[in-house]
């Protein structure tokens, strides 16, 4: 097993560990600390849904998308391998999302999709099973992220609950770095992404 194997073993069964009260309260923190970064306040977002053990941020979008702020998020490009993700926008309420790749709610087939000449003009919402202060991420090893952030974005913030937060995330060339984490306790600036 790999060192990124075993860490991503070590962080997915500490996160499943929280309780559905903790999960639940650290949410509403976590989304409470969201709403007072001024670019996530002020921008498009590109964001996820939760699929049960990641932090729930629908409260979030869904008072972000109420007051016209485009929101996307990722829809599975069918028969894709391997399997793939386009933005596309959330255009209902998060409640209302169809159902898609892994049961993971996501925007219908009629969402308009996010054009790749303006990701770099979003903020970013990512989440991951476990980060470090420099902003590395373990995502869950499809690199799915690093492939739709490959075009810089304008900022990229990870979400996680605090348990994710680690000493040091093994990093590869590939690999997108976070600008900034957010978790229940608070936000955590990482230092400059090589090259800046």
């Amino acid at each position: 097993m790999t060192d990124k194997a075993i860490m991503r073993k070590i962080y997915i069964e500490k996160r499943k560990a929280i309780s559905a009260g903790e999960r639940k309260e650290a949410d509403l923190k976590i989304c409470a600390f969201l709403s007072h970064v001024e670019e996530a306040s002020s921008c498009g977002i590109c964001a996820y849904v939760s699929d049960g053990k990641e932090p729930d941020l629908s409260s979030f979008l869904d008072k972000k998308r109420g007051i016209g702020q485009h929101v996307y998020l990722p829809r599975a490009l069918k028969g894709s391998t391997p399997l793939s993700y386009e933005m596309a926008e959330m255009n209902v309420p998060s409640g209302s999302l169809a159902k898609g790749a892994f049961n993971i709610p996501e925007p219908g087939e009629k969402s308009p999709l996010l054009q790749q000449r303006d990701y770099e003009n979003m903020v970013w919402l990512v989440p991951g099973v476990a980060f470090d202060k420099t902003g590395s991420r373990l995502g869950r090893g499809k690199a799915v992220y690093d492939r739709l952030l490959g075009i810089k974005p304008r900022l990229t913030i990870g979400v996680l609950y605090e348990c994710q937060l680690c000493e040091s995330v093994p990093c590869e060339e590939h690999d997108v770095k976070m600008d900034m984490l957010v978790t229940e306790k608070g936000v955590v600036r990482c230092a400059l992404k090589t090259g800046e």
